[in-house]
């Protein structure tokens, strides 16, 4: 085996690589290669054909363990189709522990996968000692996105870009301008009719709160987010239905955001409190919903959509026409690998730079050599959030539109104190526990140390009026 340039760990008196070595060409009696494979099992190409010709896979058989190999299956669906067998997995290696096991980028070739969909399928097996990951992986795993930032996968960009690559399935988009009336007429009627998108997704919520309360469950937002979410994902093949779906998963999306905003001061113990909480939302019953409703879209994630593809036309098409994966790589690829690899922290430093209106706002850098496009960011010392619009500069704050609808929750919660200087609102900060975050009325203020923000609380409450 290739060991160069990896770190070391030593597992059964042997020393073997921190993380799984992008080349393996030979394996110790006690190693196992780990590789994606179909149901089949026919080891065509990749890794499964490097496990067929060295490592004692067997064709026709397109799981589990075969000679110095291990396939799992990455071919017949999407992520939680792979899960079962990931499991499978984690629980053989845990029970022969005799093995060490080397897992390879699985479903991240001719899959179509990229890391940052499989890295979180192996989270419980990062723990284990016998068994070594990819670095992307590990990367992943070890530091999962803040829930601002996470939320990209679901927020404006990524709706419009999914948006327009269910339209292009039917109908050829030969020009930026047709692809943006395109679009236009979709955003105008998600402002008059997306009302029935979140009363839809916000039904599913309150039946999957009641079902977990009938159940005796713990609240869990994580799983709520994951059940909402996943609960129209059924892929479809008509266009209309495709649009329906992506709608209803941004608003779902939202919904969830929302919860984990109010989520941070209200400390919920049980699923009630928070259907008591979510009326602060506002719905548009009989008018179009302007940029004030909650699940309205800014104008302005459509003009960045449009200046990347008016600028990249070549990079998004192929032979003149829009393709849906030129798109994908051309809006997220690069951003995503390189989050995938470096973090947020190591993104901002290779491919961000200041804006010039704010000292604090960090965008993409748009050379010819290392083109990135990606959110902007708004960095106040060690923390990093994302604007609330994805690749926009405005709002800074990724929770300012969320504290617009809490406000009056905020206002009325015994748990803090609203502090005012000069007549003006100043801050909400916590009376007794010091742990809850504190407000500005733009959203959550962040700090460096404990030792910062207890003197900031200390402070404003001497100096109120």
């Amino acid at each position: 085996m290739d060991t160069q340039n990896c770190k070391q760990r030593c597992y059964n008196n042997i020393i073997r690589p921190q993380y799984t070595p992008e080349k393996i060409s030979r394996l110790n009696d006690d190693e196992i290669f780990v590789f994606g494979s179909n149901l089949a099992g026919h080891h065509g190409g990749g890794a499964a054909r490097v496990a067929l010709f060295h490592f004692g896979a067997i064709m026709g058989k397109g799981t589990g363990i075969q000679g110095n190999s291990y396939a799992i299956p990455t071919m017949q669906g999407g992520t939680e189709t792979i899960k079962p067998y990931v499991d499978d997995f984690i629980k053989f290696a845990r029970e022969h522990t005799e093995l060490f096991f080397y897992v390879t980028r699985i479903g991240c070739g001719i899959a179509g996968f990229k890391d940052i969909d499989i890295a979180p399928l192996f989270a419980e097996a990062a723990s284990l000692k016998n068994v070594c990951l990819p670095e992307s992986f590990v990367r992943i795993i070890d530091r999962p996105l803040p829930a601002e930032i996470k939320n990209i996968v679901y927020g404006q960009m990524r709706t419009l870009v999914d948006l327009l690559k269910a339209l292009n399935k039917t109908e050829r988009i030969e020009s930026a301008d047709d692809a943006e009336a395109k679009l236009q007429k979709l955003i105008e009627r998600n402002a008059r009719y997306n009302d029935d998108y979140a009363r839809l997704a916000l039904r599913v919520l309150q039946q999957l709160m009641h079902s977990h309360t009938e159940k005796g469950e713990p609240i869990d937002i994580d799983k709520l987010e994951k059940e909402l979410i996943d609960f129209n994902k059924t892929e479809g093949h008509d266009t209309e239905e495709l649009v329906s779906r992506i709608y209803y998963r941004y608003s779902a999306a939202k919904i969830i955001k929302y919860i984990q905003f109010l989520n941070d001061f209200r400390r919920y113990t049980n699923y009630e409190q928070i259907l008591k909480d979510l009326p602060s939302i506002s719905f548009s019953n009989c008018s179009a919903n302007d940029e004030k409703h909650y699940y309205c879209f800014n104008e302005y994630a459509l003009y960045s959509l449009m200046y990347i593809i008016n600028t990249d036309w070549e990079s998004v098409t192929k032979k003149g026409i829009l393709d849906n994966d030129a798109l994908e790589e051309t809006i997220f690829g690069r951003y995503e690998r390189i989050v995938s690899k470096f973090g947020i922290e190591g993104l901002i430093k290779m491919a961000y730079g200041d804006v010039g209106c704010h000292p604090n706002i960090q965008g993409p850098l748009h050379n010819d050599s290392h083109k990135i496009h990606g959110p902007f960011f708004m960095v106040h010392g060690r923390h990093i959030e994302k604007g609330c619009s994805d690749f926009r500069r405005w709002p800074w704050k990724s929770d300012s539109f969320e504290m617009s609808f809490a406000l009056e929750i905020l206002e009325n919660d015994d748990k803090y104190i609203h502090i005012s200087k000069n007549g003006f609102s100043y801050a909400y900060v916590p009376k007794h526990d010091y742990s809850l975050p504190v407000y500005s009325a733009m959203g959550k203020m962040h700090f460096d140390t404990e030792e910062e923000k207890i003197d900031f609380i200390n402070k404003s409450k001497e100096n109120a009026d």
